[in-house]
């Protein structure tokens, strides 16, 4: 259970750091 909730929370971080990446691209003018 704890493993799982580990992994879970990696994929998290990995999706909520992926929308930032692209929030932070689509804000700033290539």
């Amino acid at each position: 259970m704890n493993a799982n909730c580990r992994y879970l929370d990696a994929i998290l971080e990995q999706y909520h750091q992926g929308r930032d990446n692209r929030l932070a691209y689509r804000v700033r003018p290539p």
